[in-house]
C-alpha cells in the first residue's frame, strides 16, 4: 500500500543554469542557498526553517589562516519538510 503525500517533491537546483556562479561555502553564499531552499518549499505550501553555521574545525586554527567554511542546516527530514505552512 502506498501513501501519497500532499506535498510534491520539487525539482531543485541550487545553481540554476541562468545563475551567476555563487560559492555556497562562503557565509554569503550559504545565506543565499538557505533562502532559496526556504522559498522553494514555501511556494509548495510547506514551512521549513533554515540557518547557516560555520563548519567546525575551519577558520583560524593555531595561528594558521585556514579557510572558513559555512554550511546550511535545516529542519528537513530525509529531504522533506516536517510540516505544512499554516
Amino acid at each position: 500500500m502506498t501513501v501519497q503525500s500532499a506535498i510534491t517533491i520539487p525539482a531543485f537546483a541550487a545553481h540554476p543554469a541562468t545563475d551567476i556562479k555563487v560559492d555556497y561555502l562562503t557565509e554569503g553564499g550559504a545565506l543565499i542557498l538557505a533562502d532559496r531552499i526556504k522559498r522553494m518549499w514555501q511556494l509548495r505550501g510547506a514551512e521549513v526553517t533554515t540557518w547557516v553555521e560555520m563548519l567546525p574545525g575551519t577558520g583560524k586554527i593555531g595561528g594558521s589562516n585556514a579557510a572558513t567554511l559555512f554550511v546550511v542546516r535545516s529542519d528537513l527530514r530525509n529531504g522533506m519538510p516536517r510540516r505544512a505552512r499554516r
